[in-house]
């Protein structure tokens, strides 16, 4: 079992120790998915978090395409986000799970890693007050 946690998903993002998030974050906020995965009537949630390393990695055009274009932009950070809590020990080793954006992407599980749609997790089950944060080693497209 997980302890308690205190902080929402948001907050957990925000408040890391080493500050890996805050592109993912200025993403939310600027598509204003802020306010709803930090309301407790629309979750719980599972945000697949990547890292500010994984934006890094993407293509310079990819990226200044998404800034340009607030639709791409929502539906980059809509795919990181599931409605419900997925935490690795309950999962099956392949599952297929619907995104918040409608998009059905392949999640594969082992006793010691997760993968999404090609994308490592390298950190699992970061509890948070209204769901849980796996952290994404690349961003999902």
């Amino acid at each position: 079992l997980y302890p308690p946690a205190i902080l929402n998903v948001l907050q957990i993002l925000e408040e890391d120790p080493k500050e890996r998030f805050s592109t993912f974050v200025k993403a939310v906020k600027a598509v204003r998915l802020d306010k709803e995965i930090t309301n407790y009537d629309t979750g719980p949630w599972t945000v697949f978090a990547p890292t500010n390393e994984a934006f890094m990695n993407m293509p310079m055009l990819e990226l200044e395409k998404l800034i340009e274009d607030p639709k791409r932009l929502s539906k980059l950070v809509l795919n990181h986000l599931v409605n419900r809590t997925i935490y690795s020990p309950g999962m099956n080793s392949h599952e297929r799970i619907r995104m918040a954006n409608g998009k059905i992407l392949n999640l594969f599980s082992r006793p010691d890693r997760l993968k999404l749609h090609g994308a490592n997790v390298m950190e699992m089950d970061i509890p948070a007050s209204n769901g849980v944060v796996q952290v994404l080693q690349s961003v999902v497209q």
